[in-house]
């Protein structure tokens, strides 16, 4: 808004009321007013069935989302860590492979060293969610300064971190197709009761396909929340001083 204008009036540079972009008619989502997982869980509920309610009532201020991110982070990593545990079968049964790449030696260590593995990595797959979080916060602000909008930083981060209910999604699409990688043997023993690289169950291809569609359309709807934030909040004030969090 536009200081000295009244309240009550019309915004000059885009026509539309001024009152609804007070900062007194945003009371924040539950995750901004109380920091927690289980209030980011909630806000991510809610960003996910009403986004434009969301970003109507979202203060301009970006929550913590690390324990989210985390959480959506949790598959990606056990899925990596699998990844890893496969590409050291296919080594060591390839006839040059030899016999160099020590690998478990039951079913039971299979599973505890891919559980391990992922739990490694599931900070280094965190890690990849933030830095894509902020690489579109950045998008959010160049894109709004090239089409006149008034897109702050701070805002910006506000929007993609609320966006960030998208990698929950795509999360939860990881812990789907999960199924579908210990359903290949790892060292000594099928799981799930499938020959060695065999064909697994068709029930766990289904439940893959769904993994990999939820996990497409959370990247897809992070994307589109962003852009629709873009949209609905370009003209949002914030109590001053707005907050840098470049």
């Amino acid at each position: 808004m536009i200081e000295g204008l009244a309240s009550d009036s019309v915004c000059p540079e885009c026509g539309s009321p001024i009152a609804p972009s007070l900062p007194d008619r945003r009371t924040g989502t539950p995750t901004q007013n109380r920091p927690g997982v289980g209030s980011g869980l909630v806000t991510a509920w809610l960003v996910v069935r009403r986004p434009l309610e969301t970003l109507d009532v979202m203060k301009v201020a970006p929550p913590r989302i690390r324990g989210l991110v985390l959480l959506a982070a949790l598959p990606l990593g056990q899925l990596m860590g699998v990844g890893l545990l496969l590409a050291f079968e296919v080594h060591r049964s390839l006839p040059s492979g030899g016999s160099t790449v020590w690998t478990p030696g039951s079913v039971v260590g299979s599973l505890a060293l891919g559980v391990v593995l992922g739990l490694l990595l599931t900070p280094v797959a965190a890690a990849g969610l933030a830095v894509l979080t902020w690489i579109e916060a950045r998008g959010l602000v160049v894109f709004g300064a090239r089409s006149g909008f008034r897109m702050h930083p701070t805002l910006a981060q506000a929007i993609v971190r609320h966006g960030a209910a998208g990698w929950l999604v795509t999360g939860l699409g990881a812990a789907l197709v999960l199924p579908l990688a210990w359903s290949f043997e790892v060292e000594v023993g099928p799981l799930l009761g499938r020959p060695p690289f065999g064909d697994p169950p068709a029930w766990i291809m289904a439940l893959a396909a769904l993994g990999i569609l939820l996990s497409v359309l959370g990247f897809l709807f992070f994307e589109f929340f962003a852009w629709l934030g873009l949209r609905r909040c370009r003209f949002a004030n914030s109590r001053r001083p707005c907050t840098d969090t470049r």
